[in-house]
This record gives structure tokens, sequence and C-alpha cells, in this order.
């Protein structure tokens, strides 16, 4: 299965040219990845409502070349290292890759470390369905 021609046929329009622009980032500075449910949709033939990115990097210089681009609006950016932001009208959740724990239960997280692997990002969501990820950039691919 090529996921690139499933991303093609069911991400909407102004989804894959936000992930086609942040294909241009420079991989030895950013890895970035699609996860979670849009990834599920996409590989049951589903057009996904929404797009979450995670991203292993400095988060806050991430989020600054963001700013540079006329069509992105940063909505909100917390201490969690995640950001919302609007692209032509679509809200999009970004996050840094991290790990981190609940305690008590149902409590705001702990981060214990921001920047990790996509492997230990993943480990620490919520469903195990959501727990897949794809390359954004093109020399993961």
């Amino acid at each position: 299965m090529e996921i690139n021609k499933l991303i093609e046929k069911y991400l909407p329009k102004i989804e894959k040219e936000f992930i086609s622009y942040l294909s241009t980032f420079d991989d030895r500075v950013y890895s970035i990845y699609l996860v979670g449910g849009a990834i599920r949709d996409i590989l049951l033939g589903i057009s996904p409502n929404e797009i979450d990115i995670a991203i292993k990097g400095d988060f806050d210089s991430f989020i600054e070349e963001l700013n540079k681009n006329s069509n992105i609006k940063i909505i909100q950016t917390t201490k969690f290292g995640t950001s919302k932001i609007n692209f032509k009208g679509k809200l999009i959740d970004i996050a840094n890759t991290r790990t981190e724990a609940y305690i008590p239960k149902g409590s705001l997280p702990k981060i214990h470390q921001l920047s990790v692997s996509i492997e230990k990002d993943l480990y620490r969501r919520d469903f195990t369905i959501n727990s897949i990820a794809y390359s954004l950039n093109y020399s993961e691919n």
C-alpha cells in the first residue's frame, strides 16, 4: 500500500497544501509527522475531518517559522509544547514530541521530556489505533 497515494486521494485540499508546506522544512532541524486519527482515517479510506502534527525539534523556533507564513495564524501555544494554528480557515493542532505522566489521573500532564523520538511520543498516546505516524520529511519516506 502506497501511503502517499492514499494521502493524495483522501486528504482534503487545504490539509494537503499545509503538509506540502511542512515538507519544505529542513529535516536536519525538524522531524515532522502527520499523526493519529488522520492517518487512521486515510488507511480506512475516509477523508479526515482534521489533522494533527507532531514535531521533534525546537518547538518555539518551529512556531516562529510558521508565524512567518502569511497563511498561518497562531491561535494558542501552551507550556506543554502544543499549539493550535489556523491555516486558511482550517484549525490544526501541532505538538512537540514528548513523554509525560498524569499524576494523579485526570490531572494536567507532567512533561518528562520534550523533543523525544516519535516512537516514545506514540507510546504515550491515548488509543493504540491513534499511535501511528507518517513522516512528512522527504528523506524519511
